[in-house]
């Protein structure tokens, strides 16, 4: 990544608006907003070496909508979703050259869809060796995207961050008293190819092993 000693700070103009129920059981939140950006800085990429750089103008029009529901004491669901067009409203380069390439072309290497999901069992025996266990799984997913301008170039021959789907789970208990904590989890459970936002990709699956034990000191009163 180059510096760019020369970029400005974005300014914004921004409208957000929500909605938020929350019952016994089930919690929903929707929130919307748009914002009407200057300068917004982004990661421009080529083949060698990336940079961040301003745009004159953007424009962004999205959601986010979170859901969780607990039937009950033991067990809970969670999900989420962001969608975010962003897109460039500019008509000139920086320079103050006339250039309408790219006008109102989505932003390239920023993800506009993606998610998250979660269902974890919890159970607490406050007066056994086993003071808590908890058990969870979750998923995380990322709609592809474009790595360059989505008006450059052949479609079928275009470099896509691939559509990603990586689940993950894993188990945690607590033990003698909350003295010792043992978790473990495996993240990418399917061993999916996943990238990151230059097209690189990322390990595979993995497993991790923790244990934690919490040594409390008595201080003597003379």
């Amino acid at each position: 990544v180059n510096p760019n000693p020369g970029i400005l700070p974005e300014t914004s103009h921004n409208i957000n608006a929500g909605v938020l129920y929350t019952g016994k059981k089930v919690g929903i939140e929707f929130n919307g907003f748009y914002r009407n950006t200057d300068h917004i800085i982004y990661l421009k990429t080529s083949r060698f070496f990336s940079q961040n750089q301003n745009l004159l103008k953007s424009e962004t029009k999205g959601f986010e909508i979170e859901m969780k529901y607990k039937p009950l004491r033991f067990i809970s669901f969670s999900t989420n979703a962001t969608f975010q067009d962003i897109r460039n409203k500019s008509l000139l380069e920086n320079s103050g050259t006339f250039d309408n390439r790219y006008y109102n072309a989505r932003m390239p290497n920023i993800p506009y869809f993606f998610g998250n999901g979660e269902v974890r069992l919890s159970k607490e025996n406050k007066d056994k060796h086993i003071h808590s266990i908890q058990i969870w799984w979750n998923m995380n997913y990322v709609h592809e995207f474009y790595l360059y301008w989505s008006t450059d170039g052949d479609k079928d021959k275009k470099a896509v961050i691939p559509t990603q789907f990586v689940q993950n789970a894993g188990i945690s208990c607590s033990l003698l008293k909350q003295s010792l904590s043992v978790s473990l989890e495996v993240f990418n459970m399917a061993d999916q190819r996943v990238f990151d936002n230059f097209n690189i990709q990322k390990p595979g699956r993995s497993v991790s092993l923790k244990l934690r034990y919490f040594i409390q000191k008595v201080s003597s009163v003379n």
